[in-house]
């Protein structure tokens, strides 16, 4: 599946060892798709991505 969208992350301080990570995408999904997003699990399409992401993230914070 092919797509054009803007992600971001951000960071707010929570305490002197917490970060709280905000991560989003927006972008519009065009029909059919839309209708057959709840089957497509995006959690398992995008999650080891996300977590690769965050783990530079922390390493970076670090």
């Amino acid at each position: 599946m092919e797509d054009t969208a803007i992600g971001f992350m951000s960071t707010e301080p929570v305490s002197q060892n917490q970060t709280k990570v905000r991560w989003g995408i927006s972008g519009v999904i065009p029909y059919p798709t839309n209708i057959m997003l709840p089957m497509l699990k995006m959690d398992q399409m995008i999650g080891n991505d996300l977590q690769k992401g965050l783990e530079n993230l922390k390493e970076k914070m670090e």
